[in-house]
C-alpha cells in the first residue's frame, strides 16, 4: 500500500485553528468506504497523547482533543446536519478551533454546494458542534497530515488547501 503523508512543526495551540479542504481518491459506497475511520490531520503522534484531530469515525465528521486529565473529548457533526461521507458532495472544508478563553473545541464544516454559490472557493461558515469546557493538553509534537502514526490511522484522499494558525 502506498503511505504518503506531510509533517509540519509544532505550534503552540493554547489556541488553534486547524483547517483543511479535501476530497477521497476512492469512489465511496457500502462496502469500500474510505471515511469509516479515518485521520487527515493532527497532532497524535507514536509515545505522544492525542492533542488534537480531525477525521472520519462510522463515516461521521469528528473533532478531537485530549483534555489535561488524559481524557479523549470528541465531537461529531451534529444529528440535524450530519455530514455522512457517503451523502455529502466534496471537496468538503473542515475548520477545528480551541479557543481557551472558554475552553471549547469547535468543529465547522461546508462542502462546495453550499458555500454561498461561489463553486471552487473553500468557505467554512456552518458551526457544526461544540464541545464542554475542558483544558486542553499541550504537547510538543508534529503536525501529521494523511496518517496518524499515534492511532495507525490514515487518510486515503487528496488535501488541497491546509491551514494552521495559533494565537501569538
Amino acid at each position: 500500500p502506498r503511505v504518503d503523508f506531510t509533517c509540519f512543526d509544532n505550534i503552540n495551540s493554547n489556541y488553534f485553528s486547524v483547517f483543511v479542504w479535501f476530497s477521497p481518491d476512492e469512489i465511496l459506497n457500502a462496502t469500500d468506504n474510505v471515511f469509516e475511520d479515518s485521520v487527515i490531520v493532527s497532532k497524535y503522534n507514536t509515545g505522544n497523547d492525542l492533542e488534537f484531530a480531525i477525521g472520519y469515525s462510522d463515516g461521521v465528521l469528528c473533532g478531537y482533543a485530549s483534555d489535561n486529565l488524559g481524557n479523549v473529548i470528541k465531537i461529531s457533526d451534529s444529528e440535524d446536519a450530519v455530514v455522512n461521507a457517503t451523502s455529502t458532495s466534496f471537496p468538503l472544508s473542515a475548520l477545528l478551533t480551541y479557543d481557551s478563553d472558554d475552553n471549547k473545541l469547535r468543529l465547522y464544516s461546508d462542502h462546495e454546494h453550499h458555500m454561498w454559490g461561489h463553486i471552487g472557493i473553500p468557505r467554512v461558515g456552518n458551526l457544526r458542534a461544540v464541545s464542554d469546557s475542558f483544558e486542553k493538553v499541550n504537547t510538543n509534537q508534529d503536525i501529521t497530515v494523511g496518517y496518524s502514526s499515534g492511532s495507525g490511522i490514515g487518510f486515503t484522499g487528496f488535501i488541497t488547501e491546509l491551514g494552521f494558525s495559533d494565537y501569538a
